[in-house]
């Protein structure tokens, strides 16, 4: 038999077709979860929600969902205050997960509640109460060094699958580049891009001994200038000669990989480069934290490859809107050589 809470799911996803000035908490974040997803809404920045990002706040929300269900109960606008955070908090805290887990949960819902007060569904601002915040903790994420990547790199073709081969290669663009996955692991060929600089050099005269005179030089710049799907900021990066190669040898237009596929082959892609040292890390979940010791290759992921890009340009990122600040960047830094 059908609980009286299923039966209210079920009528508040059917009339949230129509949205009213009556419009329930639930309605609204159906509806806001259909418009993200077909880009009726965009996001802060006017633009559409990248692909991570809706998949990160529909888990968000599903948790959300499941805590209804085990309080049998469909929460309004006006419920969303500091008892209900604590209890929300709680439950969340006894389903083991991390610090950072509840912390996306609530700053998600946080957002619902902006969002919805803002086109005036309501006018509960108990939500902003500074109690009422989402806590995160940093998160052991490793880099790869110099050495490592060499391992890597050095890892024979017919040791690898066709989709491993794949994987290595996205994700020494995003070392190279030091982007999120969401941009390395999308990059067109329309974004690859080539500038000539020219500059006057003083030469040895070879019809006058001990005199000099003055010659064009010129370099051919490559570069890869694209919008960041995340925040729409424009960058434009430097290309490196391992980012060259790779770039030319899928003639600018590198497949895409589905993230869980380019994560699961890279752990393996390390094991066989010997990245099986191990590393402690820290982990926080149901309020207690824990060391626990893993291999290397075990914790890497899509974003090491942006953390390690990071530490090996000495931990700053670099982003460009100016076709000057690249010429200047290939100059000074042989990151890029």
């Amino acid at each position: 038999m059908m609980s009286i809470f299923t039966k209210l799911r079920i009528k508040a996803n059917k009339t949230d077709e129509k949205p009213s000035d009556n419009i329930t908490l639930c309605q609204f974040i159906n509806k806001f979860r259909r418009d993200i997803k077909t880009g009726d809404r965009l996001n802060y920045n006017g633009n559409l929600y990248a692909k991570g990002t809706i998949n990160a706040i529909n888990q968000a929300l599903e948790r959300f969902y499941k805590f209804e269900k085990y309080k049998n109960h469909l929460y309004d606008f006006d419920e969303i205050d500091l008892r209900f955070y604590n209890e929300y908090t709680a439950y969340l805290k006894k389903q083991d997960y991390s610090i950072n887990t509840t912390g996306k949960c609530i700053k998600v819902l946080k957002q619902i509640m902006s969002l919805s007060e803002s086109e005036g569904y309501h006018n509960n601002g108990k939500y902003k109460d500074p109690r009422f915040k989402g806590q995160r903790v940093d998160v052991d994420n490793i880099y790869l060094t110099k050495d490592d990547l060499a391992a890597i790199m050095a890892i024979d073709g017919t040791e690898l699958t066709k989709s491993e081969i794949l994987s290595r290669d996205i994700f020494m663009v995003g070392v190279w580049t030091a982007q999120r996955v969401s941009d390395y692991n999308h990059i067109h060929k329309d974004e690859i891009q080539t500038m000539t600089k020219r500059w006057i050099e003083d030469v040895p005269d070879p019809d006058c001994p001990g005199a000099t005179k003055a010659e064009i030089r010129s370099k051919e710049i490559t570069y890869i200038n694209f919008r960041q799907r995340k925040t729409g900021t424009k960058v434009a990066i430097p290309c490196s000669s391992e980012l060259k190669a790779i770039l030319e040898k899928y003639d600018c237009q590198i497949p895409h990989q589905a993230e869980n596929v380019l994560n699961k082959n890279m752990k393996t892609i390390g094991r066989k480069a010997g990245l099986t040292n191990i590393v402690e890390i820290e982990i926080t979940k149901g309020g207690k934290s824990t060391i626990k010791k893993v291999e290397k290759c075990d914790l890497i992921f899509s974003h090491t490859a942006r953390r390690t890009g990071a530490t090996l340009m000495l931990k700053k990122y670099i982003k460009a809107d100016q076709l000057e600040v690249i010429e200047k960047i290939t100059e000074k830094y042989d990151y890029f050589d």
